[in-house]
């Protein structure tokens, strides 16, 4: 739910032309309870594409009313079901609400929403990047509703919280009381913060409910990276699937990266992000960074969304597109290449990748078995190819099912390009 930054950006310099700050309370029309009711019920059920069950916008409803909250902020805006819960409450406080949404289909879809429930009124809607306007929210507010990326709840915390006001409330969701992953982080951080008094509401999918009672200096951020990546590997163990690698394979290439001190480093093949996310850890420790690429629009985005959330969004490029184009147009140069998309291309993306490999570097590839079995004519074509260039070693490492071929480019000397 993070809006691009180039969108933000013109967002917020239209929207001081075309929409002006919200009308003050009087001058806005009253919202009919009976419209808002109809159009909540005739919607009960129909809701997608990460929005909050009807229980968690009725507690958001309560809290802000119970609170007489007027400047309310939601990150995360989807196609609206809590914003209109969060604007009918801001209805009856003489409130409003700044709600933020980085997808222009959702964000669009819920500005009909609110048109339709009748509480457009109470609604300042804003298509941009949450990492980036969160930051340059001006003034100060008493509500925070944070719904968007869960790897980012503590940095949103951290930016928003100075701004809350004393007898506030930061509210955020899909909170368990025991938590796990960056909810797990975020809620550890809340608890060491000064004057803050955190529940759990698990009557939905569970939303931390944290009051300001004075204000207080925030404590120092800080699991290490190490620490954050492991807490997400952890709680995402035995979960990969969507042609992601196992474990065993994901700690063999960043152990190759990390001992040959590897930094720039291509991806064939992201899926959802389980070996991106040891590749961008290596990364990290060798101050380099990967370029990934992926085909399918759904896996790039969620892989995006993990690596977020592992912490390790910086330190990857990544790319959307067919790698059978973008391989041949990539300039280089590479010292580690992972080769994990279509099988019947690795001969291919070997051939086109080769030249750019710098002498000491290393070409692997994934779903190798020591006698090319797997993918059958290709991977054993593949294989019998490396056996052909010159000052390449290739060894196969079998520590999982699937076989890691790792080849190293070991001389100066060998041809700039491989046998076609």
């Amino acid at each position: 739910m993070r809006p691009t930054v180039a969108m933000s950006v013109l967002w917020l310099m239209l929207s001081s032309v075309t929409q002006g700050q919200l009308a003050r309370p009087a001058e806005r029309p009253p919202v009919d309870d009976a419209k808002v009711k109809a159009f909540l019920e005739a919607h009960r059920g129909a809701w997608r594409d990460m929005n909050v069950p009807e229980s968690d916008g009725k507690l958001l409803y309560d809290l802000v009313v119970k609170n007489q909250y007027k400047e309310i902020i939601e990150i995360g805006t989807s196609t609206g079901h809590s914003t209109i819960w969060l604007a009918w409450a801001a209805s009856k406080t003489g409130g409003k609400v700044m709600t933020l949404e980085i997808d222009e289909e959702r964000h669009k879809q819920a500005l009909a929403h609110f048109s339709e429930a009748g509480v457009q009124g109470y609604v300042d809607a804003r298509l941009g990047d949450a990492h980036q306007l969160v930051p340059e929210l001006t003034g100060s507010f008493d509500f925070v509703f944070s719904d968007a990326d869960k790897g980012w709840y503590t940095n949103y915390f951290m930016h928003a919280y100075p701004k809350l006001k004393v007898g506030g409330c930061f509210t955020a969701h899909n909170i368990s009381m025991r938590g796990r992953g960056s909810a797990k982080e975020f809620m550890d951080y809340v608890g060491k913060v000064p004057h803050l008094e955190t529940t759990v509401d698990t009557s939905g999918r569970g939303v931390s409910i944290s009051y300001k009672r004075a204000a207080a200096p925030l404590p120092d951020v800080a699991p290490s990276l190490d620490a954050k990546v492991k807490t997400f590997l952890e709680s995402r163990r035995g979960t990969w699937r969507d042609l992601n690698v196992p474990e065993s394979d994901g700690k063999l290439l960043h152990d190759l990266i990390v001992k040959n001190k590897y930094k720039s480093i291509l991806e064939i093949g992201t899926s959802t992000g389980h070996s991106t996310t040891w590749l961008a850890w290596a990364a990290s420790k060798t101050g380099g960074v990967v370029t990934t690429i992926e085909i399918d629009e759904g896996r790039h985005r969620q892989a995006m969304a993990n690596l977020t959330e592992a912490g390790l969004r910086h330190y990857v490029d990544a790319r959307l597109g067919d790698a059978h184009q973008l391989v041949k147009e990539l300039s280089g140069p590479f010292d580690f290449v992972f080769s994990d998309a279509d099988k019947e291309w690795y001969k291919n993306y070997f051939v086109d990748v080769y030249s750019q490999l710098t002498e000491g570097g290393c070409f692997t590839a994934h779903n190798i078995s020591m006698r090319g079995r797997g993918r059958g004519d290709a991977i054993q074509e593949f294989l019998d190819h490396l056996k052909t260039v010159p000052n390449l070693e290739t060894t196969i490492d079998t520590s999982s099912r699937a076989g890691v071929s790792i080849s190293y480019k070991r001389k100066a000397g060998a041809p700039e390009d491989p046998p076609k």
